[in-house]
């Protein structure tokens, strides 16, 4: 008989490994080491950017954020090392398609269909440790959380590729602010869903929740 902990522990690190797994492969195939690496070298520059991906921003960003962003990205002077004193890109520059730009249009891509990956491993081990644990809410209210995840990683995406197809490489760029707005309300609900789905599961999956088959049961000596 598998002890208790040890299926709580496989119910937890499924999905995690899907999601490492082919998160890896998505970067990899995409390059984003590129766009990381202008981001960074922006940041060390004090540029006004943050080094952290738009999509891992817990709290959203800005219209003037999201261009500050793509700026660098379409700015080939930050590939590399940076000399002392590079002057940041003014909001009036012209972009260029970069590998670091070239890099993270395509890692969104392929992130659209990243969330059926990860959410249905995140289905499949809620689904399992709900039953395994006797049912102890609705089925609905376990599927909410992690469909609303994959939810607003599709939004978060498509609102951010929507801006890109405004915004052709060699040009200024022109932020629609509304569709920034619904990107960054998709990027903090994606966070928060996966905050809630993450402690749902680890809630379900708890060992002590997880019964031992009553014919397993050794019968106490009288």
């Amino acid at each position: 008989m598998v002890h208790p902990a040890w299926k709580a522990a496989s119910l937890v690190v499924f999905p995690l490994a899907a999601f490492l797994g082919v998160g890896t492969l998505i970067k990899g195939a995409s390059h984003r080491e590129l766009a990381t690496t202008a981001l960074r070298n922006a940041h060390a520059a004090r540029c006004p950017t943050s080094a952290a991906p738009l999509n891992m921003r817990l709290l959203g960003y800005t219209g003037p954020e999201f261009a500050d962003y793509w700026r660098v990205l379409g700015n080939p002077v930050f590939a590399d090392t940076l000399p002392p004193g590079t002057p940041c890109p003014a909001a009036s520059a012209p972009t260029a398609r970069t590998p670091a730009w070239a890099a993270e249009e395509r890692f969104i891509w392929l992130d659209l269909g990243f969330p059926l990956v990860y959410g249905g491993a995140l289905i499949a081990s809620l689904l399992v440790a709900w039953r395994v644990a006797g049912r102890p809410l609705r089925r609905a209210w376990v599927l909410a959380p992690p469909v609303a995840l994959m939810v607003a990683d599709w939004i978060e995406n498509s609102a951010q590729l929507q801006q890109l197809s405004r915004w052709s490489p060699g040009t200024v760029g022109a932020v629609q602010g509304p569709w920034v707005a619904i990107a960054s309300a998709a990027t903090t609900g994606k966070w928060i869903a996966t905050g809630v789905t993450v402690a749902l599961l680890l809630w379900l999956a708890w060992p002590r929740r997880i019964a031992v088959p009553a014919q397993n049961l050794v019968p106490a000596v009288e």
